[in-house]
């Protein structure tokens, strides 16, 4: 497995340096407009006191050793337990399946924790399946190898209460190590109402990789977000750390290729406008 190497996409000099200058201008457009927002949200707004009950959804496959890493880390992390609840969703040919029950029944009594199986194919569908399944005021996708800091609960629950309650919202949970966290999160956390307008969490016609930016550009569109104020995790990411790479992250990478998901995401953007009219309707 430590022979992958990350794909690096060749461009001409003329193409990088648009790219580069494209890319300076989003810094600085979107630097100021996410802080001019936390400010307006957080000293110009009147603020909720709920406790938002949390649901972190999150789809394994024969990943039940690293699994359990993340969910530890939920328990000694979490300031309130009681205001959580974590769904998992296994494949039906899954190898690992006694090892993933057997989680199941370990932190049972520590918070709630449920397992679903199903054949489903593509990775948003089963996020999506897990999302119905849900019933926190808070959707928030987690993979089995994202480890959630100190109090995270309490920052998200902080920060969700600077929305109206009866808006549709997303919030930016800072990551650890992301160089511009204005420009794009790779967990993006939705409230309900934005899941049931939408009638989903992930758009089902990608497969996995585009569907946090779909989330990030629906945002933008709509313009009801937020990036939180502390660092909420960190990713322990293939990409950084070659003795990660494992079959099923490499079945992903695969399977993405033969979804075509560049030019299905292309496809989706006036789907994507509309969509963001829905949610600030």
């Amino acid at each position: 497995m430590n022979s992958y190497k990350p794909q690096k996409e060749i461009k001409t000099i003329s193409e990088s340096i648009k790219k580069e200058l494209n890319l300076l201008l989003k810094k600085i457009y979107w630097f100021n407009y996410t802080k001019l927002g936390y400010l307006k949200k957080t000293y110009f707004q009147k603020h909720r006191a709920d406790k938002n009950i949390i649901s972190l959804i999150t789809i394994s496959r024969n990943r039940s050793k690293r699994l359990k890493k993340v969910l530890d880390t939920i328990q000694n992390n979490t300031y309130n337990l009681k205001n959580i609840e974590i769904l998992i969703f296994i494949d039906e040919d899954e190898s690992e399946t006694i090892d993933y029950n057997d989680l199941v029944n370990i932190y049972k009594d520590k918070f709630e924790i449920k397992i679903y199986s199903n054949n489903l194919k593509k990775n948003t569908e089963k996020n999506n399946f897990l999302a119905r399944n849900s019933k926190g005021d808070l959707i928030f996708g987690v993979t089995d190898d994202m480890y959630l800091e100190k109090n995270w609960d309490v920052d998200i629950n902080y920060e969700a209460n600077k929305f109206n309650k009866n808006e549709a919202f997303c919030i930016w949970p800072k990551e650890i190590g992301l160089k511009y966290p204005h420009l794009h999160c790779n967990a993006p956390i939705i409230n309900r109402n934005w899941f049931n307008k939408c009638g989903y969490f992930l758009h089902h016609d990608l497969f996995h990789y585009y569907a946090d930016n779909w989330l990030c550009d629906l945002s933008r569109e709509c313009g009801n977000f937020l990036i939180t104020k502390h660092y909420i995790w960190k990713h322990d990411h293939p990409d950084a750390r070659l003795e990660l790479v494992d079959k099923t992250y490499l079945e992903l990478k695969k399977k993405s290729q033969i979804h075509n998901e560049n030019k299905i995401y292309e496809k989706l953007q006036d789907i994507r406008k509309d969509t963001a009219k829905k949610l600030i309707s």
